[in-house]
């Protein structure tokens, strides 16, 4: 349900168009529900996962409050939106932490991709200790790369983008939950001002 230029969902879908929905005049994401980023539930965490990829890739607000469940590494997601604070959250212990250093590590450019004509260039510094930037030169990257954006069947993968993924997931830039799989880093559609930032 859209509210003037806010999109509002209880839950996110894994085929969410956030793309086309900016292009339709959409300028912020609010989702009402409390999330759970939870290995239990793979098809839910992953398409929050995409949906928060998307708006950092837009470059769109997006509010959404939850907690992470025990088996998701938050610290994969720092490049992402974190929660909101909830005055009724009651997130304790590692759950809590979590989320806090979430939000205290987030910022713009920590983990994006770009497409070239036959390779892709990923630039990873979501841990300073381990910063890196990758390019993927197989010809056929950018094509798997744009599969891998949605929330895959890793088994209904072709063997070009499964050798893409394998790459992806050796380097912690691809979450897999059960027979589930999508990218971590975003395309880097709108640059932050300053772009220097990144």
């Amino acid at each position: 349900m859209r509210t003037d230029a806010v999109l509002e969902l209880d839950e996110p879908a894994a085929d969410l168009d956030l793309e086309a929905a900016v292009h339709d005049g959409v300028q912020a994401v609010r989702i009402r529900a409390p999330q759970v980023l939870d290995t239990e539930r793979p098809e839910a965490t992953l398409a929050l996962v995409r949906l928060l990829r998307e708006a950092a890739a837009d470059g769109i607000p997006i509010t959404w409050h939850g907690s992470v469940a025990d088996g998701i590494d938050a610290s994969l997601l720092v490049h992402l939106p974190p929660p909101a604070p909830s005055p009724a959250a009651s997130g304790t212990g590692a759950d809590a932490a979590a989320i806090a250093a979430w939000r205290e590590r987030y910022r713009p450019g920590l983990c994006y991709y770009r497409l070239g004509p036959g390779f892709a260039f990923v630039k990873d510094v979501r841990d300073v200790d381990a910063s890196a930037r990758y390019q993927v030169g197989l010809t056929d990257a950018p094509r798997a790369i744009e599969q891998l954006e949605a929330v895959a069947v890793a088994a209904d993968l072709d063997e070009a983008t499964s050798r893409v993924l394998d790459d992806l997931e050796g380097e912690r830039l691809a979450l897999r939950l059960g027979s589930l799989v999508t990218i971590l880093p975003y395309r880097m559609r709108r640059w932050p001002v300053p772009s220097l930032e990144v």
